[in-house]
């Protein structure tokens, strides 16, 4: 059975209509419960998801790097770097990058040539398209520290590439292995 398309545009319109109304109720007193909740404006160390804030002096995380999707889809990647403390700086010591066999490649970062990061300064570590070597299972070791107790950075990375004439990307946040 076909439908004409006056019937499809119907269709269509209820359907988003519905979808529009589900979406646009809320919940009124859970608003008033999360006002009541929320910190004060002179709160000087926010926390990002609500939770408490977890402050510490360091870390050590690892957050994976996809070099390539397949033979013929190589990826550009940007490591992200950002200070979310409003009160201190950090110092990002360390940045590894291991192949997918777990062999250091090189060293970005190491007791030589740290990087400062100022009160929610930021800095981006871009791995070009051609540079191939960590595989399709290569990862990155980033070491902190800072002299006071700070909420962590915000240490993320950003895949991007082309495949064709389609164009994708997509990102995703480190993993603390280890915290001090």
């Amino acid at each position: 059975m076909t439908s004409t398309p006056a019937q499809k545009i119907t269709r269509l319109s209820s359907t988003l209509i519905c979808v529009l109304a589900l979406f646009s109720c809320r919940d009124v007193e859970n608003d008033v419960t999360k006002k009541e909740n929320a910190p004060s404006r002179t709160t000087k160390e926010y926390a990002l998801s609500g939770d408490p804030i977890s402050v510490c002096k360091g870390q050590l995380v690892y957050i994976p790097l996809y070099a390539m999707l397949d033979s013929n889809s190589n990826m550009s990647n940007l490591l992200s770097l950002r200070n979310t403390s409003t009160k201190h700086s950090i110092t990002i010591t360390d940045i590894d990058i291991y192949d997918s066999d777990g062999k250091l490649i090189e060293e970005f970062v190491n007791e030589n040539n740290n990087i400062l990061l100022d009160k929610l300064a930021s800095k981006e570590i871009e791995i070009k398209r051609d540079d191939t070597r960590a595989g399709r299972g290569g990862n990155f070791l980033i070491r902190w520290q800072s002299e006071e107790r700070v909420n962590p950075p915000l240490l993320e990375m950003l895949n991007y590439g082309s495949k064709g004439t389609q164009g994708f990307s997509f990102s995703h946040d480190g993993v603390v292995i280890d915290q001090w």
